[in-house]
């Protein structure tokens, strides 16, 4: 597509957005982030001194309690590459040797475990049909779905560490994968972390946007403010033929597992 056709659409868009916004139809979140451009990471598993300091940070927050103190803090990282979006988390657990990893296969129902998860819709306005989630446990296993097709992400690295108190988890999600490109001015997305319960410790979920009742509710998402000057991403590639890549396991994938304590209506699902 011709450059000048592009800041067209780029234009039309905005312009949209913006009516929108003036009409009460659309409403921009409070909580915002402008994610710094930065060099490829080192998908390892540990989130070293250097990517925290080429991305920008925010701590979680208990869901469905503002004013309760999160008991298991998680700090998360975000940057953006010509190529990719890159998401850290460093996330304190006093007790690893009590971590939940009841998944074991790729796409399995990693949500429900001790996990942390990237809810991705890179859209300035929400919509189902470029809804992506994706989520890692301590064992490294991980779990990907667009919404719309219930089918895996191909192309996305992920990698997992455990440290004194402490778990680490990166991921790379390549913006083919996702169809996601910089000339629209925001994406819209969330962050969190699920701690389930264990002895008499209750399940705690916290996460960067309060979104409600469920996490998948992505018309609550924050906004993400990304580098105008990326190129435009092609088409995603086809998740029926690529191949998955994982840092930390390599396993068969799979038709991913809806999570069990999610409706379809809640998950925002076509009716």
């Amino acid at each position: 597509m011709p450059a000048h056709h592009v800041k067209l659409l780029t234009l039309v868009a905005i312009c949209a957005f913006l009516t929108s916004v003036l009409s009460g139809q659309t409403t921009i979140s409070s909580v915002q982030l402008t994610v710094p451009m930065a060099e490829p990471p080192v998908i390892d598993g540990n989130v070293t001194a250097e990517e925290k300091g080429r991305s920008v940070s925010a701590s979680l927050a208990q869901v469905g309690g503002l004013d309760k103190q999160v008991l298991y803090p998680t700090e998360m990282f975000v940057s953006v590459t010509v190529s990719g979006l890159y998401v850290g988390f460093i996330s304190e657990e006093p007790t690893l040797d009590s971590i939940i990893t009841n998944a074991t296969r790729e796409n399995g129902a990693v949500f429900n475990d001790d996990s942390v998860q990237v809810f991705l819709t890179p859209t300035m306005d929400t919509a189902a049909d470029a809804y992506y989630h994706f989520a890692i446990n301590p064992a490294g296993i991980r779990y990907s779905n667009h919404l719309i097709t219930r089918e895996t992400v191909s192309g996305w690295q992920s990698a997992v560490t455990k440290g004194e108190k402490k778990w680490q988890a990166e991921f790379f999600i390549p913006l083919a994968s996702i169809n996601a490109a910089s000339e629209l001015p925001m994406w819209r997305a969330n962050f969190a972390r699920v701690r389930p319960s264990r002895g008499n410790q209750p399940e705690e979920i916290s996460a960067w946007v309060n979104p409600g009742v469920s996490l998948h509710n992505y018309k609550k998402f924050g906004y993400l403010t990304v580098p105008r000057f990326i190129p435009p991403a092609p088409a995603a590639l086809s998740t029926q033929t690529a191949t998955p890549v994982a840092i930390v396991t390599t396993t068969t994938v799979t038709a991913p597992a809806a999570p069990s304590n999610v409706s379809t209506a809640e998950a925002g699902a076509p009716q």
